[in-house]
């Protein structure tokens, strides 16, 4: 994220019903998953934006709550998040 320059980017975690993996003209469907990208703030409501250790997050997931206490890693390249992390 540190490296967009044009526009303001929050990290966005959100559940994702199904992940789909692209290799060429082969398609895996992965099935539900918590998925991580980025939103430019200024398409963003001020009040959803949200601080987690000085990065600016947005939460997708109408279950958002399962992520209270959890933890995101980022493991062999691919985000990893631990939902019972406490």
């Amino acid at each position: 994220m540190s490296q967009i320059e044009q526009f303001r980017p929050v990290a966005c975690l959100t559940w994702v019903y199904d992940e789909m993996r692209v290799d060429g003209a082969h398609f895996e469907h992965s099935g539900p998953c918590w998925g991580v990208g980025f939103h430019s703030a200024d398409q963003l409501p001020f009040d959803s934006v949200v601080q987690v250790a000085g990065i600016p997050f947005v939460f997708g997931a109408q279950d958002a709550a399962r992520l209270d206490g959890a933890t995101l890693d980022l493991v062999n390249g691919q985000f990893v998040v631990n939902e019972r992390a406490i």
